[in-house]
C-alpha cells in the first residue's frame, strides 16, 4: 500500500481540528493505505503565536491556555526531514478544499508548506497539495512553486485516493481528472473531477490522527476540548465577495436566481451528511474526545 505523509503547516501555535486532514485520512486508510501527519503547530521556530498576539492587543480574554499545550524547541526542519527519513512517503500532501475554508489557513496554506519542504530531501515522494488557490488559479501556483508535481483543483479527497493507488500499481498519474501539472515545461489541466455527491463516504472523520493538545481552545477566557465539524459542504449563495463561488464555477454552478441571489439547481450543490452519521461521529468525539464545543 502507499504511504501518505500529510503535513499541517499551520502558523498559529494554536490547535485546530483541520477538516481536510480528517477527511483525507479517513477514506486513505479506508483503502488501507498509510498514513501520517507531521504538524508544525506548536513549533517555537515556527509558529507565529496567534493567542500571545491577540491576548495583548485585547482581542482574547487572558486565559490558561498555556498551561494545556506544549511548544516544541527543537527545529521544525530538522524533525520534518527526520519523519520523512523514516516514513518514506509516496505521496506529501497539504492544503485542500473542506467547508472551514474560511478558519483553517486555506489561504496560506500552499505557500506555508512549500515553505516548509522547499530545503527537505523528500526522496521519492510526489509534492501534492490543493485548495482554494490550486482551484481558481493553478497555472499560477505552479509558477510561483515550481517544486509542487501535481496540483489537485476542486473537492480531493476521492483525488487523493486514486492518486494513491496508482501509485501502488506504479501506473502513471498523468491522465487522473481533477489534476493539474508542467511537463516538459507545458502547463496541463486535466478533466474536473465530479463533486462529492455524498459525504458519508468520507465517514467517519479520521480525528485519531491528531495530537490531543490540538483539541484544546481558548475560549472567553477558559480553555476547552473542541472539534471543528462538518455537518455539509457547500453554500447555495452566490455572494460576489466570497470564496465560494471560486468551488462553484469550478463544479460548473454560475447561474444565480436574481430574485433570491441563490445558485440555481443549489441542491446538487449543497450536501448534507446523513443525520445518523452526524450522530455517531459526535457521539465518538464526545465519549473518546471529550470534546465539549465544535
Amino acid at each position: 500500500m502507499a504511504k501518505i505523509l500529510l503535513i499541517n503547516p499551520n502558523k498559529w501555535g494554536r490547535g485546530i481540528t483541520h477538516i481536510w486532514i480528517a477527511t483525507h485520512s479517513s477514506i486513505l486508510k479506508k483503502k488501507k493505505h498509510k498514513v501520517d501527519l507531521f504538524d508544525s503547530t506548536f513549533y517555537k521556530d515556527w509558529t507565529d503565536d496567534e493567542i500571545e498576539f491577540a491576548t495583548s492587543t485585547g482581542m482574547f480574554k487572558s486565559s490558561p491556555y498555556k498551561k494545556h499545550i506544549k511548544y516544541n524547541t527543537s527545529s521544525v526542519l530538522k524533525d520534518l526531514q527526520n519523519k520523512i527519513f523514516e516514513f518514506e512517503p509516496d505521496i506529501i500532501f497539504w492544503s485542500a478544499l473542506s467547508s472551514h475554508i474560511h478558519s483553517e489557513g486555506e489561504y496560506v496554506n500552499i505557500e506555508n508548506g512549500y515553505n516548509l519542504l522547499n530545503s527537505i530531501d523528500v526522496g521519492k515522494a510526489k509534492k501534492i497539495t490543493g485548495g482554494l488557490q490550486a482551484t481558481a488559479a493553478p497555472e499560477l501556483v505552479l509558477k510561483n512553486f515550481p517544486n509542487i508535481n501535481y496540483l489537485i483543483t476542486g473537492e480531493s479527497e476521492i483525488i487523493l485516493s486514486e492518486i494513491a493507488d496508482l501509485i501502488d500499481k506504479k501506473k502513471s498519474l498523468d491522465n487522473i481528472q481533477g489534476v493539474a501539472y508542467y511537463k516538459n515545461q507545458k502547463f496541463f489541466q486535466n478533466k474536473k473531477q465530479n463533486i462529492i455527491k455524498d459525504l458519508d463516504i468520507l465517514s467517519p472523520y479520521d480525528y485519531d490522527i491528531f495530537d490531543d493538545q490540538v483539541f484544546f481552545r481558548p475560549y472567553n477566557g477558559e480553555v476547552v476540548r473542541a472539534v471543528d465539524y462538518e455537518l455539509s459542504r457547500g453554500c447555495i449563495y452566490s455572494c460576489s465577495y466570497c470564496v465560494e463561488t471560486i468551488i462553484q464555477k469550478y463544479y460548473g454552478f454560475e447561474e444565480i436566481s436574481e430574485k433570491s441571489g441563490a445558485i440555481k439547481n443549489f441542491k446538487s450543490y449543497l450536501r448534507n451528511k446523513d443525520p445518523k452519521v452526524i450522530f455517531q461521529e459526535l457521539k465518538y468525539l464526545s465519549e473518546k474526545k471529550k470534546y465539549k464545543f465544535n
